[in-house]
């Protein structure tokens, strides 16, 4: 439950790009375990590219 008050933010920009951060984390958590309970496969390439793109557009937020 700790982990689900993170994906929450407030109306500041830096609030809501760790929220999706924080997201993005819990999601990935939950989806590992539910397709590894379930048989199948976890698409982690796509994971890590989603991801990566979060970063970067994060990263440009940062520079501005």
């Amino acid at each position: 439950m700790e982990k689900l008050k993170l994906v929450y933010s407030h109306y500041e920009e830096s609030d809501i790009w760790q929220a999706l951060r924080e997201t993005m984390n819990l999601y990935r958590e939950l989806a590992v375990d539910t397709a590894s309970k379930l048989g199948i496969e976890y698409p982690h390439l796509a994971d890590q590219m989603a991801a990566q793109l979060v970063r970067k557009f994060d990263n440009e937020y940062q520079a501005d």
